[in-house]
């Protein structure tokens, strides 16, 4: 495996090392709905997606349907199809399981730190190992994370309220970072406008996948209006 290609990922990834706190909450709440270190580690290898796992602790403490379970899974992960969009020309130089582990683990914050454009400079086959570095260690924070915290779980006796507040924190400092390293902010501009917008006419709810669908059509109306004119 290329070196360089390695040392790039892995630097690209130290935005996302917050996982480790994010998965330290998860982890703790875990511990707090008595489950068990094997099934904890199993949902942050196979579900891997932080809002849900916090939901499916929710859900399975109250014993509710997997079928409900299922329906609300895909609600709240349904801003990862505008994400697949967006990554289809970047991810079609991959195939086989490269592909579908790299679909698998784009999370939000891995598609964030994608949109800087990090791996521009390297070769087609370089990008492809980029893409899977890339996304491992991010999931290995996560992992390790979640350990950390259910082992801490049994331990600690103060108030966490709150912790789960880590990926929200997560989330925002991607967000500031992105900002420094782009010349172009109209598109986060837009996407704050939008956001505010849902959240005073639609009061918080279902508001990332309507502040996503609302973004993807201007994208496609802008595209389809340069195209015209050029």
């Amino acid at each position: 495996m290329n070196n360089k290609v390695t040392k790039q990922a892995i630097i690209s990834s130290v935005p996302i090392f917050g996982y480790v706190g994010a998965g330290f909450a998860f982890g703790i709440l875990a511990k707090k709905y008595d489950i068990s270190l094997l099934h904890s580690i199993m949902m942050s290898i196979f579900i891997y997606a932080g809002g849900m796992q916090y939901i499916a602790l929710e859900f399975f403490s109250k014993q509710i349907d997997l079928l409900s379970l299922f329906l609300i899974a895909i609600f709240v992960n349904i801003r990862h199809v505008a994400y697949g969009i967006a990554m289809l020309d970047r991810y079609k130089i991959m195939t086989g399981l490269s592909k579908i582990y790299a679909v698998f683990s784009l999370t939000d914050e891995t598609f964030a730190v994608l949109q800087g454009n990090p791996e521009k400079k390297l070769s087609e086959k370089e990008k492809k190992s980029f893409y899977i570095i890339l996304s491992f260690a991010n999931q290995m924070y996560w992992i390790l994370g979640t350990i950390i915290g259910r082992v801490a779980g049994s331990y600690i006796t103060f108030s966490l309220k709150g912790v789960e507040f880590a990926l929200v924190a997560l989330f925002t400092i991607i967000f500031i970072e992105q900002w420094k390293n782009n010349v172009d902010h109209k598109p986060a501009i837009l996407g704050f406008i939008i956001a505010a917008v849902v959240v005073i006419f639609n009061q918080g709810s279902n508001m990332i996948t309507i502040s996503i669908a609302i973004l993807l059509l201007i994208s496609i109306l802008t595209k389809k209006r340069t195209n015209h004119y050029s």
